[in-house]
């Protein structure tokens, strides 16, 4: 059985990313991973703290970062599944946002999801 990909406001695949993964598994040392990588200034992270189920998700827990995304912010304030179902799409704070994470791979995966639409 194949696992349903989750894809983020932002098209980043949420189930593809290690706390996601370190969530489903309830894995300790994956945890302890992700929070010694992603830990910064702004966000400083315990393995404890690592726990997301995806932005999608807007009723569970989610990393800190996650919850102060200006995409997600504005795709839950707009009730749309994700930015491809925008009528703004690209707009300027998800091409900010895919330049920050530099994954070309979200970018493709809303394009597919925006032509698919039409």
């Amino acid at each position: 059985m194949t696992e349903e990909k989750i894809i983020a406001f932002c098209g980043i695949c949420c189930s593809d990313c290690p706390a996601y993964k370190a969530t489903i598994a309830n894995d300790d040392e994956m945890r302890k991973d992700v929070a010694e990588k992603w830990t910064s200034d702004e966000c400083p992270l315990t393995a404890q703290e690592v726990h997301c189920l995806g932005c999608p998700k807007i009723d569970t827990p989610v990393m800190c970062f996650v919850g102060k995304c200006e995409v997600r912010l504005c795709a839950v304030d707009k009730g749309v599944e994700n930015c491809a179902y925008c009528e703004d799409y690209a707009c300027d704070i998800l091409q900010k946002v895919w330049g920050y994470v530099g994954d070309d791979e979200a970018k493709k995966n809303l394009d597919s999801i925006c032509k698919n639409l039409k």
